[in-house]
């Protein structure tokens, strides 16, 4: 089994927190938890190993109550022509170095208001509705301690398959050689068929969450006879046909890993750890050929025709495309009968560079006819980005994806450069679209990236387990165990662990 779940990497200390426990009769447990939290994300016991991947379900919506003052709570909210009290509440927030806060919370059968309505403006407020707040959301943690006692993949599928949240893919493999997959989560359904993308009008009941989508229907497999399983953030269906997601998400990281698998006819360990940190991008494979069918030929056109879409960090034809792609992205999309110049402009870079959008985008790159060169020649768009590109001087892929190693709290300023709180720039290999996931983005003014936060790999033949991580066992920047692996996860090299 190999696991990899991509987050958020240049923060120190490390997200995880990697143990090993021991117990009577040679019991063990070893992987990654969060800090101060027993439960483990990635990992495996003598007789089962598992890894999670986020699913992206949705689990959270918002809706518009029309507000009035009054009643025995001070406020009410309307449905269809009646009103009923909100149910009122104060919560105490206790806040380091500042004074402690009251929040008024006002809520109902639908979610919490998001702000407390204005006396004198009575009217539409926004409510949050969220799954987990739900009776039952705590047994969560209980889900997760009952894998590390199960015994088989079966027993592992049936114990996370009730699980609240968070909503996960999880892969499991077994010492009596059996594998499988499992989601979990609470998914609300919907009412009229509304996608959760905006906000709905709540007086209107019919508009309300109508229960879960059955456990049942969750995705699963079991021994399937392809002979692996795999999962990799990409777009998941309800097992009677529905999508989980509202949005689409690209397969681009599952393909690759598929294709890798399906290769091999036995994997390794060590044919694992070379797969987490493959950089061949799918997405490049399936774009690059639809635009250079367009492009005219020359030195621009052949080189990137030769390129082996891998983003190691010292390749300049992955530099190319990229500019390339956010060109052409540019040329088609930012008209101003499109989404516009600049409004395009921030979504090609770190700001606002957007998964979901990009898959969008590529879904319609890929279509011989759209409205959105209805009025225009594909074509020709694509060889005029190709124009603004075609003689820029070469660029490494390591000199526009690189990133810091920073200590979230003290690497502001000068004086947490002085005391090491931030590094130099570190190269990133892969991108959005690679199994070594190298995502960089900027959050507000802070730098921040989504990549591997952990690498195992484990064989259940065995009683050890091979990682490495962005970080190390201490929070303490002077102790020498800060940031031991950060060596192993940028060389791709891997220690040991034994039971």
């Amino acid at each position: 089994l190999a696991g990899d779940p991509h987050l958020e990497v240049n923060r120190l200390p490390a997200i995880w927190y990697e143990i090993v426990l021991k117990w009577d009769d040679g019991q063990y447990a070893m992987g990654a938890t969060l800090p101060g939290c027993p439960l483990m994300a990635v990992g495996r016991t003598p007789k089962l190993a598992w890894s999670v991947t986020y699913l992206h379900a949705n689990t959270s919506d918002f809706f518009i109550e029309d507000c009035r003052p009054g009643g025995s709570t001070g406020w009410q909210y309307r449905r269809g022509s009646d009103w009923h009290d909100f149910e009122r509440r104060q919560e105490l927030v206790r806040r380091k170095g500042n004074k402690d806060v009251v929040l008024d919370v006002l809520e109902n059968e639908v979610g919490t208001l998001t702000r407390t309505p204005d006396e004198d403006t009575p009217g539409m407020y926004l409510s949050s509705a969220w799954i987990g707040g739900q009776v039952g959301g705590g047994r969560a943690i209980g889900n997760w301690l009952q894998v590390i006692h199960s015994q088989s993949v079966l027993e592992a599928m049936q114990s996370v398959r009730p699980c609240p949240h968070p909503a996960l893919v999880w892969v499991f493999a077994d010492s009596e050689d059996h594998i499988g997959s499992q989601a979990n989560g609470w998914l609300p359904v919907r009412g009229t068929d509304q996608s959760g993308i905006v906000p709905i009008p709540a007086w209107d009941e019919k508009n309300h969450w109508q229960g879960t989508v059955p456990e049942e229907l969750l995705p699963h497999e079991y021994d399937p006879a392809i002979g692996f399983v795999a999962t990799a953030n990409e777009e998941l269906y309800r097992t009677d046909g529905p999508p989980l997601h509202a949005h689409g998400f690209p397969d681009y990281r599952k393909r690759r890993i598929v294709e890798r698998l399906t290769e091999l006819p036995q994997a390794t360990v060590k044919d694992m750890q070379e797969m987490q940190y493959d950089v061949l991008s799918m997405q490049a494979r399936d774009l690059l050929p639809i635009f250079l069918a367009h492009v005219e030929e020359g030195p621009f056109k052949e080189t990137l025709a030769n390129w082996d879409y891998r983003y190691d960090t010292d390749c300049t034809e992955a530099a190319l495309f990229q500019n390339f792609y956010h060109q052409v992205l540019l040329e088609i999309f930012g008209h101003e009968e499109g989404i516009g110049w600049r409004r395009m402009l921030y979504l090609c870079t770190r700001m606002g560079y957007s998964t979901l959008v990009l898959c969008a985008a590529d879904r319609l790159l890929r279509k011989v006819t759209s409205s959105w060169w209805k009025a225009r020649d594909k074509g020709e768009m694509i060889r005029q980005a190709a124009k603004r590109v075609e003689n820029r001087p070469p660029q490494t892929w390591s000199s526009i994806n690189w990133f810091h190693f920073a200590n979230r709290f003290f690497s502001a300023g000068s004086v947490g450069r002085l005391l090491g709180l931030r590094s130099r720039a570190i190269p990133m290999r892969g991108c959005h679209a690679t199994i070594f996931q190298g995502h960089l983005l900027t959050t507000a003014t802070r730098e921040s990236t989504f990549a591997p936060s952990y690498h195992m790999v484990t064989e259940l033949g065995t009683d050890q387990a091979w990682t490495n991580l962005p970080g190390g066992p201490s929070e303490n920047r002077f102790s020498k165990w800060y940031n031991t692996d950060i060596p192993l996860w940028l060389n791709a090299e891997y220690k040991e662990l034994t039971s």
